[in-house]
């Protein structure tokens, strides 16, 4: 069976002519459609390789209606040859049946194909030389500058609307949107950038600013110089380090009174790891938090430290002392 393939690659072609050559070659069946020969997946070409039986003869009128590339040209032979099957181009005169036909077929392609390149080159110059002197490919716009810029002064001054505009220049409205959108870019595109806006800080009323203070002078006092917080709370001079295994306590002692005077009598010594000797303190502060803790170094290398819970009244003062060493 000899079956006729004919393709135009645009709507606006006709593949009447290559009809009446295929009709005239005594072809059995026709297939035609209109794709670019540079594409592999077109519907007729794949329905007719589908259909190719053993001695069957695929003609086409020129051999660049198959294909403009050479690479996929030898794929499509390649898939007539393993169906048993030949090709025949009727301009070209190839008839794949014959060796020299074979030959003559890839001398063709080549041809073809480096005519298709050239043709490419050839267009790229000359749209690098199109936009060297200005012009832009594609469609020309609907409006010309001159118009867009009276569509803008009309539309800016409110003498008219868009849909108004779009009416008497006879373009679709979405036309005049894109105007006014690309004017609009252009202006925010020239326009400084905004300064930005200091914080706003938020005023603080008197009474938090003088409680503010009292707590910083107070924190302060409490302080000596050049002192630091240590891992239970206590100042510390700046050299001082932390124990790291344990802190020595004495558990809170009391004023008793023995006869007619006050003995101090402190509680045995034990140790505690620093976050139990933290607890410790905070409880001590907590229980005596109505009377005045002051604390005092019990000696010169300031690893004991005292606290003295004094109230105001004539109750006896509470004491707690810590003990922690430099490594």
């Amino acid at each position: 069976m000899r079956l006729g393939y004919a393709r135009v690659s645009t709507q606006d072609q006709d593949t009447a002519a290559q009809l009446t050559a295929l009709k005239a070659a005594d072809c059995d069946r026709l297939f035609q459609e209109k794709a670019s020969g540079g594409r592999w997946d077109r519907p007729q070409l794949q329905k007719l390789l589908g259909q190719l039986r053993s001695d069957d003869v695929v003609v086409v009128w020129k051999l660049d209606r198959l294909s403009r590339s050479l690479k996929d040209l030898l794929l499509v032979l390649e898939k007539i040859d393993q169906a048993g099957a030949h090709f025949q181009s009727l301009t070209e005169a190839i008839d794949t049946t014959t060796s020299a036909g074979r030959m003559m077929m890839h001398m063709v392609g080549s041809f073809a194909e480096f005519e298709r390149s050239l043709l490419r080159e050839r267009t790229r110059v000359g749209l690098d030389e199109a936009r060297k002197a200005g012009r832009v490919g594609g469609r020309r716009p609907k409006l010309t500058k001159a118009q867009q810029q009276e569509v803008i002064d009309l539309v800016g001054s409110g003498k008219k609307s868009a849909a108004d505009v779009a009416r008497l220049f006879q373009v679709h409205a979405a036309t005049v949107s894109r105007v006014l959108a690309q004017h609009r870019a252009e202006q925010l595109a020239m326009a400084p950038a905004p300064k930005p806006k200091p914080p706003v800080r938020k005023k603080k009323s008197v009474a938090k600013k003088a409680s503010s203070r009292k707590r910083a002078a107070k924190k302060k006092a409490e302080l000596p110089v050049d002192t630091i917080m240590d891992a239970i709370g206590l100042a510390r001079p700046v050299s001082f380090k932390d124990f790291p295994g344990a802190v020595s306590v004495m558990a809170e002692a009391k004023t008793l009174p023995v006869g007619n005077r006050l003995q101090w009598k402190a509680s045995p010594r034990r140790y505690m790891a620093v976050w139990e000797a933290e607890k410790h303190l905070q409880r001590f502060r907590q229980k005596h938090r109505e009377a005045t803790v002051e604390q005092r170094y019990k000696v010169e290398d300031k690893t004991i430290i005292e606290l003295t819970a004094t109230y105001d009244d004539d109750r006896a003062d509470h004491r707690v002392v810590y003990q922690a060493r430099n490594r």
